[in-house]
């Protein structure tokens, strides 16, 4: 007698949580004013 053989289905990859458009935008923003921020500090 053959064993029946446990077919695995296969794994659904979990899509990757949609990030919020322009949340990206928001560190680059922090980015640019922490950089202007030092940039008028080393000039006085």
């Amino acid at each position: 007698t053959t064993k029946p053989v446990a077919t695995i289905p296969p794994l659904e990859e979990p899509t990757p949580t949609p990030t919020p458009p322009g949340f990206e935008a928001v560190f680059a923003i922090a980015g640019l004013l922490a950089v202007a921020y030092l940039v008028q500090r080393r000039k006085k």
